[in-house]
């Protein structure tokens, strides 16, 4: 019986030995790629850019309407019409961008982001500039008390 497990002890060992060799001709087979000599040092990551979209709540949102930011409404004609933050204008895809303002702040009906997203990514890529998204929208609007613009642009 010792005979028999001494066997297996053997047996188990050289399994072992033979997995540590396997390995090691694998990494001798696959090195990982050695660190270039000619990479400077003093090389930096580029700092990571910042965010043309910009989420802002109520109080920043009529911060910036007192201070005459532009507010582009994304939610069709027949909304607008209906009654929209007082001196908004209609945000129209792919017209031109708007040159009358700084800043830019576009918003839909409420916290339903899809729209408005769609509209201030394609801004903020035609204007290079920072866009501001009314994340409450008309309905936060109306919450905090404010009022609204009806009827056609004039």
């Amino acid at each position: 019986m010792r005979r028999k497990q001494a066997k297996w002890w053997l047996e188990a060992a050289a399994v072992l030995i033979l997995a540590l060799i396997l390995a090691g001709a694998s990494y001798y087979l696959n090195p990982p790629p050695p660190q270039s000599a000619l990479e400077p040092a003093s090389v930096e990551p580029a700092a990571p850019q910042a965010s043309a979209l910009e989420p802002i709540d109520i109080e920043q949102a009529q911060e910036l309407h007192q201070a005459g930011a532009l507010f582009l409404d994304t939610r069709g004609q027949e909304a607008f019409a209906a009654g929209r933050i007082p001196g908004a204008r209609p945000y129209s895809p792919g017209g031109p961008p708007p040159s009358d303002s700084n800043e830019v702040v576009l918003y839909g009906q409420g916290p339903d982001l899809d729209q408005v997203l769609a509209a201030a990514e394609e801004l903020a890529s035609r204007t290079g500039g920072p866009v501001y998204i009314f994340i409450e929208g008309l309905d936060g609007w109306l919450a905090w008390g404010e009022s609204l613009e009806k009827g056609a642009l004039r």
